[in-house]
């Protein structure tokens, strides 16, 4: 690609949208490090509080509210489910799936608050 045609992507350098990106990046870091010795990544932090928040959610309702995929929710799921921080429980139909925040989750949650940054 010419040379004076790459000089247009010189525009990019101060996008909003990189800028904002970055910076969740980073955001997501120092929750990350400040969580580390728990186990936990600052998503799947985010993921028990918002299944607190809304009672006993679908995990389709979690990831709607969380602005993720369904997989990724899936994922994280199980292994919080490994750990005995959630419970899942039959939903309205057979596809449906309840997620519940445990006593142990709940614990967890209140001795990781505030979050030291």
């Amino acid at each position: 690609m010419p040379r004076r045609e790459l000089a247009k992507l010189d525009e990019c350098r101060d996008c909003v949208c990189l800028a904002v990106r970055t910076a969740a990046r980073r955001i997501t870091q120092g929750y990350d490090t400040a969580l580390a010795g728990t186990g936990l990544r600052v998503t799947q932090f985010s993921l028990l509080v918002m299944a607190h928040h809304l009672g006993a959610p679908s995990m389709k309702r979690l990831a709607q509210m969380l602005n993720s995929d369904p997989t990724t929710i899936t994922r994280n799921i199980q292994g919080l489910t490994k750990r005995r921080l959630l419970t899942l429980s039959p939903g309205s139909d057979l596809r449906e799936r309840k997620v519940r925040l445990t006593k142990k989750g709940g614990t967890l949650l209140l001795f990781l608050l505030p979050i030291p940054l």
